[in-house]
């Protein structure tokens, strides 16, 4: 899912909630 990759590339250590979605 592109939004994961999208999170991955702005969270890349997973410092957010992972269950929340991306909020720019």
């Amino acid at each position: 899912e592109y939004m994961k990759a999208i999170k991955r590339a702005f969270d890349p250590n997973n410092v957010m909630n992972p269950g929340k979605l991306i909020d720019l």
